[in-house]
């Protein structure tokens, strides 16, 4: 038994149960692709090594999502403690060579449209000031990663002590020639000629048309069609092409509505009761420093500079 757990280990490389665990993690072969800088087809080869060596099969590939096997729910939760540990000591040791560094975290979508422009801003007025920016979609990137400045996309109800910087918004948004073609017809008939674009998230891809068309009182659309993306920011660019109509948080988008390069064809606004919240860690990093960042956030800074 010692000799065939050894022969294991020696084959079930490091790589490979990296893509599992990123690609269980998130439920996504893109995502992880994403985490660890190689191709989607990589993650899948690796994670079929894997497979091989362990002799059981780790994930269902359905047509619309992925899921764990009971082999796959059993492997995951050591893994991701375990490289939670390795990236802990790594930080550790990172943090001891450089007190100065403040790390903060943010949305992909928050950080494109603002915080990476904040960022740029802080460092202009406090250029000895050392920030590094790590991106999170959810909770789970944050655990084991040093991370002085949290900005989180919650609900309002889980969101505790942080601090709101705004509450999110829902409006569609399309190209105007997409809207052009069908704007004739009532909403309802025309969102059934438009292709719908989702984001896909923790609860699955169609929960904000799900939630925008029941307050919106039409309920009787069917929602589950469409294109579906990873993040946000990709949705936008979606609609800004002309690929279908979406949803986005309307301060996201203020910029290409005042420019006309995005329409909002139904006046209603969705408060969802979501938001982008920020807290801070005083401890890890000079406290005056991450203080000096954390109040540039909150006393909306990252308003001064959209996206261009």
């Amino acid at each position: 038994m010692h000799a065939q757990s050894a022969h294991r280990r020696q084959y079930a490389s490091l790589l490979a149960l990296r893509a599992f665990e990123a690609s269980g993690r998130y439920l996504s072969f893109t995502r992880a692709a994403e985490l660890l800088g190689v191709t989607q087809s990589a993650v899948s080869r690796h994670i079929k090594q894997l497979e091989a060596v362990l002799g059981h099969s780790l994930f269902r590939r359905g047509t619309r999502a992925l899921e764990l096997t009971p082999s796959g729910v059993t492997l995951l939760p050591g893994l991701t403690q375990a490289f939670d540990l390795i990236d802990a000591t790594l930080q550790k040791l990172e943090s001891s060579t450089s007190n100065r560094l403040i790390t903060v975290s943010m949305p992909p979508t928050f950080a494109v449209r603002f915080g990476l422009n904040a960022i740029c801003g802080y460092h202009l007025a406090s250029p000895n000031a050392e920030v590094r920016v790590h991106m999170n979609i959810d909770q789970a990137d944050l655990h084991g990663k040093n991370i002085d400045i949290a900005i989180e996309h919650l609900f309002e109800s889980q969101a505790g002590p942080r601090i709101m910087l705004e509450a999110e918004q829902l409006v569609p948004i399309c190209n105007p020639r997409v809207w052009e073609r069908v704007r004739s017809q009532t909403f309802a008939q025309a969102l059934k000629r438009i292709p719908l674009l989702h984001v896909t998230q923790r609860d699955g891809p169609y929960i904000d048309w799900k939630m925008w068309l029941e307050a919106a009182g039409l309920s009787e659309i069917d929602y589950e069609r469409g294109l579906s993306f990873e993040m946000g920011e990709m949705v936008i660019n979606a609609a800004l092409n002309g690929a279908g109509i979406a949803l986005a948080d309307r301060i996201f988008v203020e910029k290409y509505l005042a420019t006309g390069a995005l329409v909002v064809p139904h006046a209603y606004d969705h408060r969802t009761g979501r938001g982008h919240f920020i807290s801070a860690d005083f401890v890890a990093a000079p406290a005056d420093r991450v203080m000096d960042l954390y109040r540039w956030f909150v006393d909306g800074h990252w308003r001064d500079a959209t996206f261009s």
